[in-house]
């Protein structure tokens, strides 16, 4: 048996060394290749297979580590592949490399990962691309997949209460200079405090503040980054106004939905003031600018701007439009969860757009930027990050905030 690493990521010493514990605790050889993207490295799973016949071959990539080491796995199947809401599963794979097998590659595998390729890549074709078959349900096992109380292969933190042997962590199918699976392989979760209090004024009387909120149900999440922006604001001479419960007179809302509202409560008490989402992490010497009229920053998808990191200074147009996203907001008929009706960020753009016609959205680079574009630590950053799911979104917070906390002076 051998174990090979199939890495899309350079400096990964804590993964590889992930790797190899498992094959030192199987008693399997193990070799590491860098590739570049996914059809490297189903051509090279070919290559492999077809120079090592009759042996049986693990594959796993630099999205994926071993959350337990001891492999209960039957060899019932020549193949341990899984497909997942329509998508092949091949961050993790076991294959015995018999003709059945490479054939089953030869056939489906590889004409699959050729046009995936070629859409991706948006290459033009004169002739129309062949059909791609199907790998037929017979030859893949279902996700989840268990065996002898142990989950093969999950994704994220899905099925958190239940052991799994590898667990992937990739976010989405943007390729990030970081290994989200370097970064979580060791991870252990670190300890933060929280206060029941549903209202909070930290560090009162300063010119220029922060307004954030979070529920019960983030709650862990929420407060990995009030701890993190608090010590900022101490150190910077900001107020930080911490909701933690919705109030009483906006319970019909979801929490996004509050930020108008909170905005407004505040901004006549400073020079400028900013909603901060709790899902954020501030690290290095980054510096707020809060002598603009009014600043927001690029979305990390295709919204105008993204509304989770937005600062207004107290002038009668800015009161104006948050009115005005209140106004908007008031005539939906649902504001019960975050994304309904387009999420609150589509009438903040909206607002925003008709009282700043001629102001852009500055660069998020570093303001407003995604978790894994930096080693963790590094630079002078602000980092949001948004669109993760709940439980992974929380360990990769932790993760950083610990980073952070351990490189201050």
């Amino acid at each position: 048996m051998k174990l090979f690493g199939l890495y899309e990521h350079d400096h990964i010493t804590a993964l590889e060394a992930n790797h190899r514990k498992f094959s030192n605790a199987n008693g399997i050889a193990y070799s590491r290749y860098r590739v570049t993207n996914h059809y490297d490295k189903l051509r090279l799973i070919y290559h492999l297979l077809q120079e090592n016949p009759d042996e049986t071959l693990f594959f796993i990539d630099s999205h994926s580590y071993f959350s337990t080491f001891e492999f209960r796995f039957s060899f019932e199947h020549s193949l341990l592949l899984q497909r997942k809401d329509g998508e092949i599963l091949h961050n993790f794979i076991v294959v015995r490399s018999t003709l059945a097998t490479r054939s089953l590659f030869k056939q489906y595998i590889l004409p699959a990962s050729s046009y995936q390729y070629v859409i991706r890549a948006r290459r033009e074709f004169r002739y129309p691309f062949p059909p791609i078959p199907s790998i037929p349900e017979n030859q893949l096992i279902p996700y989840p997949y268990e065996e002898n109380c142990i989950h093969l292969n999950l994704n994220g933190f899905d099925h958190a209460d239940r052991p799994s042997l590898v667990r992937c962590v990739q976010l989405g199918h943007l390729q990030y200079p970081e290994s989200f699976a370097n970064m979580l392989c060791d991870y252990h979760p670190g300890s933060y405090p929280h206060s029941d209090t549903p209202f909070e004024v930290i560090n009162p009387g300063c010119k220029n503040a922060f307004v954030t909120l979070y529920t019960k149900e983030i709650e862990i999440m929420g407060s990995i980054s009030e701890q993190n922006i608090a010590y900022y604001c101490r150190q910077n001479d900001i107020t930080y106004y911490v909701y933690r419960r919705i109030p009483e007179n906006l319970n019909h809302l979801s929490g996004a939905w509050c930020k108008p509202y909170l905005l407004l409560n505040h901004i006549n008490n400073h020079n400028a003031i900013a909603w901060i989402d709790s899902d954020i992490l501030i690290q290095g010497n980054y510096r707020v600018d809060f002598s603009k009229e009014a600043l927001v920053f690029n979305d990390h998808c295709d919204w105008y701007f993204n509304s989770g990191f937005m600062i207004y200074r107290n002038i009668p147009r800015n009161h104006d439009l948050l009115n005005e996203v209140i106004r908007l907001c008031d005539q939906l008929d649902r504001r019960d969860s975050t994304h309904v009706n387009g999420s609150d960020q589509k009438y903040f753009i909206e607002a925003f757009r008709r009282f700043y016609p001629d102001l852009l959205p500055l660069s998020n680079l570093h303001s407003n930027t995604f978790p894994g574009l930096y080693p963790p630590g590094s630079g002078d950053l602000l980092i949001h990050f948004a669109g993760i799911e709940i439980r992974l979104r929380t360990a990769l917070m932790d993760f950083y905030s610990q980073k952070i906390s351990f490189l201050r002076p």
